[in-house]
């Protein structure tokens, strides 16, 4: 995992040459998201949108940040410091490929007291699968900032697709959790940058 500031992000490059090597996609055009569901407190109906780009290479989910926020002060519940997300998404793309998460990126701010801690995890698997990919990223107060995080997972960690089915359904979820004594807040932030799951593809 890499973990950005939004000044630093334009300086880092990442170069992955043993990944670009391995790429390969189906046909522009022939990815597509058929089917959606989501839900859960940091992603009411109406308030995510996942889009798959033309070359299948990645999908962009939108949420509302004013929902997906978790966040503690002295008058606040223990639902308010723990949000989740749940989308599980149904892509249709030709036969003889399989796909699996290479990467996430997402950008948000956090505003922690000193003795604050908030947390954000990603579980991707595939319905009807055993395996899974968790991803994470932790921040300590105090600190008032923006964030981007940057999540790789290694090629020979990839969990993917069925190569018997082309129609796969995708489940993402996420949660947002801040604990600790004081107060403290993390939003997961649209306006600053989408949340973007990059896609592997492989011929089956």
């Amino acid at each position: 995992m890499k973990l950005l500031s939004l000044l630093s992000l334009a300086t880092i490059a990442v170069a992955s040459p043993t990944l670009l090597s391995r790429s390969a996609v189906p046909p522009v055009d022939s990815v597509s998201i058929k089917g959606v569901v989501y839900g859960g407190s940091g992603c009411p109906q109406k308030t995510a949108d996942p889009i798959i780009s033309k070359d299948g290479k990645s999908i962009t989910i939108d949420y509302d940040s004013s929902k997906y926020t978790a966040f503690q002060h002295k008058s606040s519940s223990v639902a308010d410091s723990r949000k989740n997300c749940q989308i599980t998404l149904k892509l249709e793309f030709p036969s003889g490929w399989s796909y699996s998460v290479a990467e996430t990126s997402y950008a948000g701010h956090v505003k922690l007291d000193k003795g604050v801690t908030a947390t954000q995890t990603i579980n991707y698997y595939f319905s009807g699968e055993t395996d899974q990919v968790t991803q994470f990223a932790s921040f300590q107060g105090p600190v008032d900032k923006d964030f981007v995080v940057v999540d790789t997972i290694a090629y020979e960690k990839n969990v993917w697709s069925s190569c018997s089915s082309s129609t796969e359904l995708l489940n993402v979820n996420s949660a947002l959790r801040v604990e600790g004594d004081g107060n403290g807040r993390i939003t997961i932030d649209k306006s600053k940058s989408a949340f973007v799951i990059s896609l592997n593809w492989k011929a089956c």
